[in-house]
């Protein structure tokens, strides 16, 4: 997963997860606070009497700096950032604010670029519906493009009772997609050259390739992936206790190969998820995956972060999947329960959540 829209220079990511700002993935020269305090902040958080639904009183200290530095710094840019947006940054940055200040400007560009919601600190309850209906819409655009892509999102702390149902990673969000599903040719078309003609011979030439090719897509074709997978973050970001449980993902890789595979959509969506966004990243769960990718994984691995390879399972098979999550969260795909409308309803709550939470939360 990683045009008129460019990826964010200057990180050189090759593929997902090999390297990363992610949570643990943080650079040692940031700015941050001292290892007494981060010492002591981990055992606020970590304290059986804490709330994880609640920030930590070193949490909201960090928020306020991030708020202060960034209203001090450009106050346009501050008044399109919730509270709630201050404090996801300080659980995913542990108050280090170099890196927290890095990922405000760079998400802001990416908002800019995708025509996403800037409204922050001003949303008003009228303004929900709309917003959630542009979601799901984004969302909805995303499986037409690449049908059977996107599989399903669900959460641990659904309210549904089956008798079968595991509570293993409470209030963890789950996102599962379907690489073999996944056609990068889709979203790279030629700009348009001089002629029709021109065009026509160049759009058959990468379809038939597979290959990038220097700025090969267009604004329109990168928004609808992109914009997408960036309401799918903002529904697994519903309140803070969602955002602290942080989300797994399922990758379903069987029969994949390498027209699956796009390295500058690599490059940019993990500069989505690692360096602008801040989610919580707990497993990479890559579900069949073909031998030769295992193989070549192993090779490379001795090179991978700690917290790649802590993260990043390339062995997973569905009856692993099913010991680990809910049916009513895995896709019927999976051998789950949810499916498209059940999902929906999901997606629709979570969604709901996060707008009504972004605009009453305060620090």
């Amino acid at each position: 997963m990683t045009s008129t829209t460019t990826p964010i220079e200057g990180e050189g990511i090759p593929v997902i997860g090999l390297s990363s700002n992610n949570e643990d993935y943080c650079d040692g020269d940031e700015t941050s606070s001292s290892a007494a305090e981060q010492s002591a902040a981990e055992q606020e958080s970590s304290s059986s009497s804490s709330d994880p639904s609640i920030l930590t009183q070193s949490e909201i200290r960090w928020a306020k700096e991030i708020k202060a530095s960034i209203r001090k710094e450009d106050d346009t840019l501050a008044k399109t950032i919730t509270d709630l947006e201050y404090g996801q940054l300080a659980i995913i940055t542990k108050g280090k604010l170099d890196r927290a200040i890095k990922m405000v400007h760079r998400l802001s560009i990416f908002k800019q670029e995708h025509d996403l919601d800037t409204d922050g600190a001003n949303i008003a309850p009228d303004d929900i519906t709309s917003l959630i209906e542009k979601a799901i819409e984004s969302i909805t655009n995303l499986e037409k493009k690449s049908p059977g892509f996107f599989m399903s999102f669900g959460r641990e702390d659904d309210e549904d009772d089956d008798k079968d149902e595991k509570k293993s990673k409470n209030k963890t969000s789950v996102i599962a997609f379907n690489l073999t599903a996944f056609n990068p040719r889709k979203y790279h078309i030629k700009k348009s050259s001089s002629s029709d003609t021109d065009n026509a011979d160049a759009n058959a030439d990468a379809d038939s390739s597979g290959t990038d090719t220097d700025d090969a897509t267009t604004a329109k074709e990168w928004k609808i992936l992109y914009t997408g997978l960036y309401y799918l973050f903002e529904a697994a970001s519903s309140t803070i206790a969602t955002i602290r449980s942080g989300t797994d993902f399922i990758c379903n890789c069987d029969l994949i190969g390498y027209n699956n595979y796009s390295n500058d959509i690599t490059k940019y969506g993990a500069s989505l998820y690692q360096d602008s966004y801040p989610i919580r990243v707990n497993g990479l769960n890559c579900v069949n995956t073909p031998l030769i990718f295992r193989a070549i994984y192993a090779i490379v691995k001795p090179f991978v972060s700690a917290h790649t390879t802590k993260v990043l399972n390339m062995s997973s098979t569905v009856p692993q999947i099913q010991d680990t999550y809910s049916p009513q969260i895995l896709p019927k795909s999976l051998d789950g329960k949810l499916g498209s409308w059940e999902m929906k309803n999901k997606l629709t709550a979570a969604l709901k959540l996060r707008y009504e939470t972004k605009a009453t939360f305060t620090l």
